[in-house]
Order: structure tokens, then C-alpha cells, then sequence
């Protein structure tokens, strides 16, 4: 109970809207985890990379201490979205579980200076690019069941903000707050890509 006062007092750092307080009412404790929202409209500002990739190999980097330095995959990129073209190949990091031949929407930023302070050996290790939001910066497709096992993007909230008008099968349990929707979406894949495509429209140039 303390700690949802320290919430409530604290107002989420800053303040939090009347889908945030439901979810407090509604979470148990585990869910005061996600204290990073993956905002799409945030995370396509300031993504240098967003595509849809096919994730063709993987490694371990390693320092020169032979010190793991994290994850690295080689995606191939089928539909660029913003700072890829279709057809190129790239290199990303630095979280394991991702799937060699599998598919993901990625969202991705250079590394900085910040990212190597904890381990400086591992500067010339790590690819120069990285997930955005850290954990949820590559959106796997998957088999829709809503969508008749077509490819599809199956996004929950938290930690996901999904609009209300995102276009999608709404799983049956959730419910809309302040124009979004907490519970789970089910959205075909060139759904999800013609969407990020509109959004980004009112970010570029």
C-alpha cells in the first residue's frame, strides 16, 4: 500500500494520465516494473532505424578480455520505414533472444557515449546500432489467431501505449481509456507497416 501512495504522490514523475491510474488500480505489484512505456509516437521520433527486418545471423562480441559485451545480430532489411532501404543489411544489438530467420519490426538508435560508460572495452565490440527502448526495440510477427494465422504483431499493454484507433483484433478482456486500448491487440503485419508509415509522416521532412 506504501508504495502505491509513493506512486500517487510522485505522479509517475511528473504525472500520469487516467489510463496510468487505471492500471495501477488493475496491476499487481509486478507490473510497477514497466517503468518505461514504449510510446509510439515518441519512438518514432527519435528512431534513426525503423524497418522490417529478417534477422539472418547472430554472435556474441566479446572485448578484448573475451568479456561478453552483449548480443549482435545481422538483419536484412524487407520494407525500410525510416533510415533503411529495402534490400540492405545492417548490423544491431545488444539483447540475446532474438531468432535467427524470424521477422521483427525493429526501432533502432546509434549507440552513445552513455551506452559505453559501464564497459569501455566494449566500444569497438558492440554494432553501432541499438534498440531504441531497451527490451522492446524489435517487435516480433508472429501467426495471428485473430487475423486468420495470418502474419501478424501482437502488442499488450503495458508495456506497449496502443492507440484505440490502431487498426487490429482487440482481444476480448480489454478495455479503452483516454484513446488507448489496455489489453491485447492483434494487428497484421502490412497493417502494422502502413500504420508506422502514416504515423511517420508527421515526423519527416
Amino acid at each position: 500500500m506504501s508504495l502505491f501512495l509513493d506512486v500517487l504522490s510522485q505522479g509517475f514523475l511528473g504525472g500520469f494520465s487516467r489510463a496510468s491510474f487505471l492500471l495501477i488500480l488493475l496491476c499487481t505489484q509486478p507490473c510497477f516494473a514497466y517503468s518505461i512505456w514504449f510510446e509510439f509516437d515518441r519512438v518514432l521520433e527519435f528512431s534513426e532505424v525503423v524497418a522490417w527486418v529478417r534477422i539472418e545471423g547472430g554472435e556474441l562480441r566479446r572485448d578484448i578480455n573475451g568479456e561478453i559485451c552483449g548480443a549482435a545480430y545481422t538483419a536484412k532489411v524487407l520494407h525500410g520505414i525510416k533510415g533503411a532501404q529495402d534490400g540492405e543489411s545492417f548490423d544491431f544489438g545488444n539483447f540475446s533472444g532474438r531468432k535467427i530467420g524470424a521477422q521483427y519490426f525493429v526501432f533502432l538508435r546509434t549507440q552513445n557515449a552513455s551506452d559505453l560508460d559501464a564497459r569501455p572495452n566494449c566500444q569497438g565490440a558492440k554494432p553501432a546500432l541499438r534498440e531504441t527502448v531497451e527490451g522492446y526495440g524489435t517487435i516480433e510477427l508472429q501467426y495471428g489467431q485473430q487475423s486468420g494465422f495470418q502474419s501478424a504483431v501482437i502488442l499488450t499493454s503495458p508495456p506497449y501505449e496502443i492507440p484505440a484507433s490502431m487498426p487490429g483484433f482487440q482481444v476480448r478482456g480489454g478495455m479503452v481509456d483516454e484513446e488507448l486500448f489496455l489489453g491485447t491487440l492483434e494487428i497484421r503485419s502490412t497493417d502494422f507497416l502502413n500504420w508506422l508509415k502514416s504515423k511517420l509522416r508527421g515526423y519527416l521532412p
